[in-house]
C-alpha cells in the first residue's frame, strides 16, 4: 500500500491499540501531552495509522468519545487529504533516508501559524530514517517547540534513533496484538492460512496481510526457507547466497531479522542455560543486520554478496 494512500482517508486506531490510545487521550485530557512523540516498536504493528489518526483527532474540531469526529472541517479535510496543518515527514522512497531539505522544509512549515487557527501536526518517521544532518537539524525544533505545535514520530528501531533525539520526545511503546487478536483480525480479511501469514510474518498482522498478494507469498516463503536452511545446515552458504543475491536486499534482511527474532524469542522462552551463547551469537547477527539495513536507508551501496555471506556465515555459527 503506497504512502500517499495511507494519508488520504481519516483514520482509526487498529483493534490492538485502542488501550494505548485511552492512555494518549488521557495525558491530552490532563494537559499533560508531550508535545513531541516517538511510538516505537517492531515493523507491521500499524503506527503510523495510529499516529496519523491522532493527529487528525488533534486537528478535530468537535471530537467525540476521544476520536475525531469525521464530519467537522477539519475531518473532512483529512478525509481528502488535504489539511493544511497536517504534514508529513517521510523518506522520498521507501527504505531511504529523510534528508536534511526536508527537515529545513518542516522547520519552515513550523514557523508559520496554523491556518484553521487551531493545533498543527506533524507525522514524522521512521525517525532512524533520518541521516546525521537531519537529525541534529530537528534538534532545534524538539528543543524549542512552536506553541500549539505536535511532532508525532514512529521508529521501527528505537535502539538506532540518536540519544539526543530520544531524550526529547516522549517514547510511547507500540502495542503487540495478541496471537488471537491477530488471527480473528486477519481472518476476516482474507481467505488465506491468517496462522501461515502469521508465522511468515513474526506475528506482525500488516506484514501479514501484504502476504495476502501470492507473488510476495511465494518470495517470503522461499527467503524464509533459505534462511531456515542455512540455519540448520541443510543448504551451503554459497547456495543459499546465488539465490538470495538476486532479491532486493531489504526484504532479505527483513526476513533474516525475523527469522532471528523467532530463534532468540524460542531459546529464551525454554530458559535453558545452555543456551546463553547462542542468543548472544543471535543478537550479533541481529546488531550487524540492523547496522546493514540502516546503511542501505542511507543509500550506502556494499557489495551485495560479499554482505549475504558474511550474514550467512555468522547466521550458520550461531546455530552450534
Amino acid at each position: 500500500m503506497s504512502e500517499i494512500s495511507e494519508q488520504t482517508r481519516l483514520k482509526s486506531p487498529y483493534p490492538w491499540q485502542h488501550q494505548v490510545w485511552s492512555r494518549v487521550e488521557q495525558s491530552l485530557q490532563n494537559q499533560r501531552l508531550a508535545h513531541a512523540i516517538i511510538l516505537a516498536g517492531p515493523k507491521g504493528l500499524g503506527k503510523q495509522v495510529f499516529i496519523t489518526a491522532f493527529g487528525q483527532r488533534l486537528l478535530c474540531s468537535q471530537p467525540r468519545d476521544g476520536m475525531a469526529c469525521g464530519q467537522c472541517k477539519s475531518c473532512q479535510l483529512n478525509s481528502a487529504g488535504t489539511h493544511p496543518d497536517l504534514k508529513w515527514v517521510l523518506p522520498e522512497e521507501a527504505g531511504k533516508a529523510i534528508k536534511i531539505e526536508q527537515i529545513r522544509d518542516l522547520q519552515s512549515y513550523l514557523a508559520n501559524t496554523a491556518q484553521q487557527g487551531g493545533r498543527k501536526v506533524v507525522v514524522l518517521g521512521p525517525v532512524e530514517s533520518l541521516n546525521v544532518n537531519a537529525a541534529n537539524a530537528l534538534l532545534k525544533s524538539l528543543e524549542e517547540p512552536s506553541v500549539g505545535t505536535h511532532l508525532l514520530m514512529f521508529s521501527h528501531q528505537l535502539s538506532s534513533v540518536l540519544p539526543t533525539v530520544r531524550s526529547r520526545a516522549q517514547i510511547v511503546q507500540a502495542p503487540m496484538p495478541s496471537k488471537e487478536e491477530s488471527l480473528h483480525w486477519l481472518s476476516n480479511l482474507t481467505d488465506m492460512d491468517p496462522q501461515q501469514l502469521l508465522e511468515l510474518s513474526n506475528w506482525s498482522p500488516l506484514q501479514a496481510l501484504e502476504l495476502c498478494d501470492a507473488d510476495v507469498f511465494q518470495e517470503k516463503s522461499s527467503v524464509n526457507k533459505i534462511i531456515g536452511s542455512v540455519y540448520t545446515g541443510d543448504l551451503t552458504i554459497i547456495a543459499a547466497v546465488s539465490k538470495l543475491h538476486k532479491l532486493d536486499m531489504m526484504s532479505v534482511l527483513h526476513c533474516l531479522l525475523d527469522h532471528i527474532d523467532h530463534n532468540i524469542r524460542g531459546m529464551m522462552s525454554s530458559k535453558a542455560r545452555s543456551g546463553q551463547q547462542s542468543i548472544q551469537k543471535l543478537f550479533d547477527v541481529r546488531d550487524k543486520t540492523l547496522v546493514l539495513s540502516q546503511q542501505l536507508q542511507k543509500g550506502a551501496n556494499p557489495n551485495k554478496q560479499l554482505a549475504l555471506e558474511e550474514l550467512m556465515l555468522l547466521y550458520r555459527r550461531a546455530a552450534n
